[in-house]
């Protein structure tokens, strides 16, 4: 899907960026949560037992926990109902 930025009511074509690590997309959504979605952040890198979460974050209107982890190409969401 294409995006354009609108600077004075042109709109300008935004050029895709590749991340060549995992990490780096999940501390760019880390910082931007609670702009991006209505999550909040808790923790990053959280290991439960033998299990690691990339990131963990909490919904208020969903009152649930969500789970975040990165792969390569795509971002996989798992929300834990309370």
């Amino acid at each position: 899907m294409q995006l354009f930025t609108n600077q004075s009511n042109q709109l300008f074509s935004l050029n895709e960026i590749s991340f060549s690590l995992e990490k780096d997309i999940q501390k760019l959504l880390e910082f931007n949560l609670p702009l991006l979605t209505e999550y909040q952040f808790v923790a990053s890198e959280l290991i439960i037992k033998s299990n690691r979460i990339d990131t963990l974050a909490f919904g208020k209107e969903s009152n649930a926990f969500v789970i975040i982890q990165y792969k390569r190409n795509r971002i996989l969401l798992n929300i834990i109902a309370r």
